[in-house]
This record gives C-alpha cells, structure tokens and sequence, in this order.
C-alpha cells in the first residue's frame, strides 16, 4: 500500500488506449480506490508542478536571501 509510504505514483493514460469501456471503469475504480485512502492527493499533473513550484522555489529563495 504506497500511501503508507509517503510515495508518489504517476499515472500516464494515453486516450487510445485508455478509451475503452472497460478500461475507463478499471480507471474509474482504481481513482474511487485511492480517493478513499486518507492522506491521499489525487491531482492534475499541471496543479502538482504548480503546487511543488510555490512549495520549493519559495523555500529556495528564502534560502538564498541568507
């Protein structure tokens, strides 16, 4: 179980092969799945660089002010 750990899972779906009926219920019960897990942060990869980038470089920066 990968939340336990702390981890980070990136998952990639390609809509040509991820557009199938029955792949987007598998989809959809892996998502349901990991929502239900506290702690959990299921995310666009565009909200994650937006979130590491004002969590990080604003760290690097006070840093660099010293």
């Amino acid at each position: 179980e990968i939340h336990k750990h702390n981890a980070f899972f990136n998952l990639l779906f390609h809509p040509q092969i991820c557009g199938r009926y029955s792949r987007i219920k598998l989809i959809d019960d892996l998502l349901t799945f990991m929502k239900s897990k506290e702690g959990t942060w299921v995310v666009a990869g565009e909200d994650l660089a937006r979130f590491w980038r004002n969590t990080h470089l604003q760290s690097t920066k006070k840093e660099d002010k010293r």
